[in-house]
């Protein structure tokens, strides 16, 4: 984890680094030319002024001829910069109004109580659920109806995506959060997770205020909700995975710049049980490489949960890990890269079931902790000794175990 602090009162660029603003790549409305300086709107309506200077061409010439302009920009001391190239446009209106509707991908729904209103009330009557997830926008309505009043929502921006899922997020400030991207939040209660979506578009999560706000951001970091974000990594996925997941805020703050909390929701803490430099990075060599970490599951067969439930591996590979629940004959499937987020993240004493809730869910959850407490957990030395004494009795009897025992340190 990266983190930067800049807190010295006397330091004037750090004081203007930490109020900088940023508008993330859109189209802008061109609304005037005057003097030095080329007026803009953005899709919420607010105005803006960027000088003249900051692009190439006869800027009035190009005013003139187009009404949009594509870009980004950032403001530092209270002016407004081009950030990196532009394009001038001119869509029709039908055109615009279309590209307005695909960017607001969030939506606020004030309840008439404001802060202390009926969605703050909700989350304590919850246990403090946050996350809601829809099949549709008809699906969200009822659960409107039913859950918050009569009232009708005006939700005629999203009416591109009414067939689409969708993810609602309460906020501290008592508003709803609309979000049209479900597929890439790892929740338990989110059916419409796909791994695949997520790979692909988790990091515009992370990088993008348009995919949703910053509360909501900081609530999906701070529970683990994005672990595909990742960065496409010249060393492989793996690698960009596992250096995004461990600098995700850092870049998001970076990226977004709408992020105001001072807290540190995501970093791993190798403190808790570790207390000098070589405990901490003896935690880091234990890690497994993922091949590895495959290897060491395929190489099981029937494992004992702490609870010294039975449970059987049935296939293990890079892509799938299926374990079986021997005394109910149920399968549990479950990907075999969440596992190896799972090792990564824990150490060995937190191997346990509500831990691994977050990586495969609340169903797979006890029989990923089952499995990751015997190959990597507290569980391995027990489980080592118990292979060693089933191999032993199958292939030589008592004697045999009697002579292995004789020649190891084995666990009382």
């Amino acid at each position: 984890m990266i983190r930067i602090d800049m807190c010295d009162p006397e330091d004037e660029l750090a004081d203007a680094i930490e109020r900088m603003q940023g508008k993330p790549l859109s189209l802008f409305e061109v609304t005037g030319c005057d003097g030095s300086r080329l007026k803009l709107k953005d899709i919420d309506g607010d105005e803006f002024s960027v000088s003249q200077t900051d692009f190439f061409g006869d800027v009035r010439t190009l005013a003139r001829q187009n009404t949009h302009l594509a870009g980004s920009f950032l403001s530092l001391d209270d002016a407004w910069h081009l950030n990196g190239p532009t394009l001038w446009m001119k869509p029709t209106k039908k055109e615009y109004e279309n590209f307005v509707r695909r960017m607001r991908m969030h939506v606020f729904m004030e309840n008439d109580g404001g802060k202390n209103s009926t969605v703050t009330d909700y989350v304590r009557i919850h246990g403090g659920e946050r996350l809601y997830f829809f099949r549709d926008l008809n699906d969200y309505e009822e659960w409107l109806r039913t859950d918050f009043g009569p009232k009708e929502p005006d939700l005629s921006s999203f009416e591109d995506f009414k067939d689409n899922p969708l993810a609602v997020f309460l906020g501290d400030d008592g508003l709803m959060k609309l979000c049209l991207i479900p597929e890439v939040i790892k929740h338990p209660g989110n059916d419409y997770y796909n791994k695949q979506v997520a790979e692909e578009k988790a990091i515009w999560f992370v990088c993008n205020q348009t995919a949703c706000t910053s509360d909501m951001l900081l609530y999906l970091m701070e529970h683990r909700l994005l672990p595909d974000a990742m960065f496409n990594d010249m060393r492989g996925r793996e690698h960009g995975r596992r250096l995004m997941q461990e600098n995700v805020e850092f870049v998001s703050r970076c990226m977004r710049r709408d992020i105001r909390s001072t807290t540190v929701f995501h970093q791993r803490n190798l403190t808790n049980e570790m207390t000098d430099t070589d405990s901490m990075l003896e935690r880091y060599r234990t890690k497994h490489p993922y091949e590895e970490f495959v290897d060491m599951i395929d190489r099981e067969s029937i494992i004992l949960s702490r609870a010294r439930k039975e449970w059987q591996v049935v296939r293990a590979d890079n892509m799938k890990t299926i374990i079986r629940d021997v005394a109910r004959r149920h399968d549990f499937e479950m990907l075999t890269r969440d596992l190896y987020e799972a090792h990564l993240a824990l150490s060995a004493n937190e191997i346990q079931v509500a831990a691994l809730v977050p990586f495969v869910g609340k169903d797979n959850a006890p029989a990923a902790s089952a499995l990751l407490y015997n190959i990597v957990g507290q569980g391995q030395t027990f489980n080592a000794f118990r292979k060693m004494v089933n191999d032993a009795v199958k292939n030589g009897g008592l004697d045999e175990l009697r002579r292995k025992l004789s020649g190891s340190n084995h666990p009382k």
